[in-house]
C-alpha cells in the first residue's frame, strides 16, 4: 500500500470481492486478473521513493474518486545533474 501509487484504484476489483462475501458468489472477472496483474508488476518493480529532507519544503498531493483517494508526499530536490526535480517520499491511499 505505502509503496503502490493509486493502490486503492487499482486493488478495487479485488477488494469488492470480499465487500458481503456472505451475501455474493466469488466471481473472478477480467477486472479481477488485471487488477492482479498490475499490482504483481507494481510489487516486483523497484520503487523510485527518497529520503526526506528536513530541511527542504515538502510537496502533499491528493487525489479522491468514487473508488478510492491517493496522497503522494514528495520534495523538489536538485539532481545530480543540477535540475531540480520532484522526489517522492511516499504514497498512501485508501
Amino acid at each position: 500500500r505505502r509503496f503502490i501509487k493509486s493502490y486503492a484504484t487499482i486493488a478495487e476489483p479485488l477488494i469488492a470481492l470480499t465487500r458481503h462475501s456472505d451475501l455474493k458468489s466469488f466471481q473472478w472477472s477480467e477486472a479481477c486478473q488485471n487488477s492482479f496483474e498490475t499490482l504483481r508488476q507494481r510489487l516486483i518493480e523497484a520503487p523510485i521513493i527518497s529520503y526526506p529532507r528536513f530541511d527542504q519544503p515538502f510537496i502533499l498531493q491528493l487525489d479522491a474518486s468514487d473508488v478510492g483517494l491517493s496522497a503522494i508526499l514528495a520534495q523538489k530536490l536538485i539532481d545530480q545533474d543540477g535540475k531540480a526535480r520532484e522526489h517522492v517520499i511516499g504514497y498512501a491511499s485508501r
